[in-house]
């Protein structure tokens, strides 16, 4: 979906609100409910603006609605690394 691609281009040129103010009218449209790429963003985005507990709902839906293993695994990184952030350096970084 093109929109949610540009909410995420507009997130990181203008920053994450007005990336979020590009999402609203796609989070209210019942025909994409289930469009994974889109809670995704929406998490990610809300992560950015500071809006940690709406992010870790966000990266709930995103989670539920994926059907890839690697996909999903990554966003279960992200979610975590909202509530311990030194989580996501520690997942990078060589045993």
């Amino acid at each position: 979906m093109v929109e949610v691609n540009r909410a995420v281009a507009v997130g990181f040129a203008v920053g994450p609100r007005a990336g979020l103010a590009v999402l609203l009218p796609l989070l209210e449209d019942a025909r994409i409910e289930r469009y994974q790429p889109l809670h995704a963003a929406h998490a990610e985005l809300l992560r950015r603006s500071g809006d940690g507990a709406g992010s870790a709902r966000a990266y709930e839906r995103a989670i539920a609605l994926s059907a890839n293993a690697v996909e999903r695994a990554e966003l279960e990184r992200r979610l975590g690394a909202l509530a311990d952030p030194g989580r996501a350096l520690r997942a990078r970084s060589p045993q």
